[in-house]
């Protein structure tokens, strides 16, 4: 037959603030690194173990002073769904950096519009952007440039580059430059 223990709110309490103090330290430490994927990884699973140490706490108070002990099953669950979410978070952007998808917070059509904006580029086609971290960005594109600025390549290409950067944090990119009616061997026309 189940018989239920009796929750100790007093120990549960201090074992918790233990926890909490060290949690916390933890996170100001971690915290200072958060570009870098594996450093946010570990500051999502310190993070969710301070939110079940304000949980605990929380449960081991009501028990303490009510006497309810459902409190901590809630807790338990309340405290799972959340951590369950950030790691599912956490799993989608790990997932688009392996996949080499276009990161989430670039719109690919908006960066094709600023590159065919730049002075001396007349059209851009294959246009890749990708992640290699979460926190570097790569571009790779063919960009057709107007026979009258053949001259002047290095300087477009600098202005193009800089602009990506500032504009979209893609700090790598790679151009391939075409003059204007260059028919690449082996290409498809369509």
């Amino acid at each position: 037959m189940f018989i239920p223990v009796e929750v100790k709110g007093l120990e549960m309490l201090i074992i918790t603030i233990i926890g909490l103090i060290a949690n916390t330290f933890s996170m100001t430490i971690l915290s200072r690194g958060m570009m870098r994927l594996n450093v946010k990884s570990a500051f999502l699973h310190v993070a969710s173990d301070t939110l079940s140490s304000v949980g605990v706490l929380t449960a081991a108070m009501i028990i303490l002073y009510t006497k309810w002990y459902p409190v901590d099953p809630i807790v338990s669950i309340a405290v799972s769904l959340t951590v369950m979410h950030s790691t599912i978070r956490m799993l989608k952007e790990v997932l688009q950096i392996l996949l080499e998808g276009v990161p989430s917070k670039i719109n690919i059509g908006d960066v094709v519009a600023t590159i065919k904006s730049m002075p001396g580029i007349n059209d851009v086609h294959d246009v890749h952007v990708w992640s290699i971290t979460s926190y570097m960005h790569v571009l790779s594109a063919h960009i057709v440039v107007g026979k009258g600025s053949l001259n002047s390549i290095g300087e477009i290409l600098n202005v193009t580059k800089q602009k990506i950067n500032e504009r979209y944090g893609i700090s790598h990119t790679t151009l391939q430059v075409e003059p204007e009616a260059y028919d690449e061997v082996g290409e498809v026309h369509q």
